[in-house]
């Protein structure tokens, strides 16, 4: 598996998927359910700045969107999306999550949004975590499943949804007909073929520049992250840039491995030739002798090859 660097944009990933069509997508394919079928997502917003800044002191790169599931409207339903960039899994994500939560919940009640319910109650809210490290995710998703088992103790549950981005196959991601699978491909491309093909399919499905801007920044991203770039790498607008920049890389990689294959295959040759030539004069050859032809450069198998015919003795023929 390639090790990924840090990644340069992480508020540009926060970027691309705090928005409406990012949510959409998540809610209707990979963190849903029948509830799905209820949402209202015309209604999509994001839960205003200030209500999070006066209640909850959530973090920057987290998440909170809200969408109507029914005609009254207190009818909200809540998503909580806790970004994992590039990191390691918690193994107490559930209680932390939930924390989370009971402070959103905390946070309405105090607001009085549910004064005008009878009875009342607090709004369906969807946990989410959105991680894309290198190791699967192995915490536990049920906070039940933290505590030490009982006979006849039943602890609290409360569970929440991960969205693993390297877990899902890419078979199931294709063909790509929304962003976010796209942007999940991404992040599993090994290789620079791969991000190319990634970059064109989503070039086909993005119709806002801004929106385009920033994912041609996360594809550069990647394309450091797995070392196709070694040098300053000017920063691209857009997906077309970016196709023709790893169709330039492309080339360029291909032209010096058929250079390192030729230069490879030109130093077999010429260790084959010095061991024939060596054992024709002294018979086979010690080990020793074979492990220094096979460790040779080219320079050097040439300068012994000259010395075969003057030699007396097979160590005549190699450097003191």
């Amino acid at each position: 598996m390639t090790t990924r660097k840090r990644r340069q944009h992480d508020p540009v990933y926060r970027r691309v998927f705090n928005r409406a069509q990012i949510i959409e997508e998540i809610l209707r394919r990979y963190a849903t359910g029948p509830w799905a079928a209820q949402l209202d997502f015309e209604t999509l917003e994001p839960v205003p700045a200030d209500f999070v800044s006066k209640h909850l002191g959530k973090r920057e790169s987290d998440i909170i969107w809200r969408v109507r599931h029914g005609d009254s409207v207190d009818d909200w339903f809540f998503v909580f999306i806790l970004m994992e960039v590039q990191s390691t899994v918690q193994r107490f994500m559930a209680l932390r999550l939930l924390l989370y939560v009971l402070h959103l919940c905390e946070a309405l009640i105090k607001e009085g949004s549910l004064a005008s319910q009878r009875p009342r109650l607090l709004p369906p809210v969807l946990p989410i975590v959105l991680y894309n490290g290198e190791r699967p995710w192995t915490a536990p998703q049920s906070l039940a499943d933290l505590f030490r088992p009982m006979d006849g103790y039943k602890p609290p549950d409360f569970r929440y949804i991960v969205l693993d981005v390297n877990s899902y196959p890419p078979e199931e991601l294709r063909p790509v007909e929304d962003v976010t699978a796209g942007l999940f491909l991404m992040e599993q491309a090994g290789d620079v073929e791969e991000l190319r093909a990634v970059a064109g399919e989503l070039q086909e499905l993005i119709g806002d520049p801004e929106l385009e801007a920033d994912v041609a920044l996360l594809i550069q991203d990647v394309a450091i992250q797995l070392d196709l770039t070694d040098e300053e790498v000017p920063t691209m607008r857009n997906l077309r840039e970016v196709k023709m920049s790893l169709l330039q890389r492309a080339e360029k990689w291909t032209q010096e491995w058929l250079a390192e294959g030729e230069a490879i295959g030109q130093r077999l040759g010429k260790a084959g030739t010095l061991k024939n030539q060596a054992s024709r004069r002294f018979g086979e050859l010690p080990e020793w002798a074979m492990e220094r032809i096979n460790r040779a450069d080219i320079e050097t198998l040439d300068r012994w090859s000259y010395r075969v015919l003057d030699a007396t003795c097979v160590e005549d023929i190699f450097d003191n």
